[in-house]
C-alpha cells in the first residue's frame, strides 16, 4: 500500500532491581519497514548513577546520538545529556540540569543549554521549580522563549489526570494538553487518554493476557482540524 509505514519494535528489561518497579538494564528498540532505526539503553550503574543512551540510523548512515545520566544525591539532582558530539568539528550540543531540594515538597532547579556548529553558538539558561505531595504535584520552568506549565493529580489509587500548558513567547503560541490514565487492576486493562487544544484527540489501551507474558497495546489519534487519523497495534512480551 503506498504511503503506508509499518514499525517492528521490541524491549528487552534486566533482572537487576532497585526497586518494585524498576528493573536494569532496559533496552529498546524500533525499526521501520524503511530500514531506519531507533535504539535506546538504560541502566542504573550504581546506587546513584544511571546511564542513558539514544541512537537513530537512517538506513545505513547514524543520524543522531544522545549519551547522558542522572546523578542523584540526598537531595539534590544533576542530569547531563550531549547529543551529537563531533570533535573533529567542534560541534553538538550540551544540556546540564540541576535540581535542588529546599524542603521535602518543594524544589528549583535551573538547565543550561549550550549549542555550538560551524557557524555560531548559542546558550540558553532555564530556571523550574516544582511542588510536590502526596496527591498531586505542579511544576514550571521560564526561559528566554517559552513558558512550560504542568499539574498532575491522583484522584484515587485507579486514576490520574493531568493538565499540561507550553507556551512561546516568540511566535505568541501556546497549546495546552489534558491527559489522564485508569487502571483496572481487575481486568488487566489501563487506558490512556488525552485532548490538545489543536483538536488532536488520542487514546491508548494496554491488556496483560494473562496467564501469557504478553501485554496488547492498542492506540490511535485523530486531529479534528487536519482530518487525520493513525492507529497503532503493538505487544510486548515480559
Amino acid at each position: 500500500m503506498k504511503g503506508s509505514s509499518y514499525k517492528f519494535g521490541s524491549t528487552y528489561v534486566g533482572s537487576k532491581q532497585p526497586s518494585p518497579t524498576e528493573a536494569y538494564p532496559v533496552m529498546i528498540g524500533e525499526m521501520s519497514n524503511e530500514g531506519n532505526l531507533q535504539a535506546q539503553f538504560i541502566h542504573q550503574c550504581t546506587s546513584r548513577f544511571k546511564a542513558k543512551c539514544i541512537a537513530q540510523t537512517q538506513g545505513s548512515k547514524l543520524q543522531s546520538v544522545q549519551i547522558g545520566g542522572d546523578v542523584v544525591f540526598k537531595d539534590s539532582t544533576i542530569s547531563f545529556v550531549c547529543a551529537d558530539p563531533d570533535l573533529l568539528n567542534g560541534s553538538g550540543m550540551l544540556i546540564l540540569h540541576y535540581l535542588q531540594g529546599i524542603t521535602p515538597k518543594l524544589a528549583i532547579g535551573s538547565e543550561l543549554l549550550y549549542q555550538r556548529g560551524a557557524a555560531r553558538q548559542q546558550a540558553i539558561v532555564t530556571v523550574a521549580g516544582r511542588y510536590k505531595t502526596d496527591t498531586w504535584q505542579a511544576a514550571g520552568t521560564l526561559a528566554m522563549g517559552g513558558i512550560h506549565a504542568s499539574f498532575y493529580r491522583k484522584a484515587n489509587e485507579n486514576v490520574q489526570v493531568g493538565v499540561e500548558l507550553e507556551a512561546s513567547l516568540k511566535n505568541k503560541e501556546s497549546v495546552t494538553t489534558f491527559a489522564y490514565q485508569m487502571d483496572l487492576p481487575k481486568m488487566n486493562l489501563m487506558f490512556k487518554g488525552m485532548l490538545t487544544s489543536e483538536w488532536t484527540i488520542g487514546s491508548s489501551l494496554e491488556k496483560r493476557l494473562q496467564p501469557l507474558p504478553i501485554t496488547l497495546n492498542l492506540t490511535g489519534t485523530y486531529n479534528i482540524k487536519k482530518d487525520k487519523v493513525a492507529v497503532g497495534i503493538g505487544a510486548m512480551l515480559g
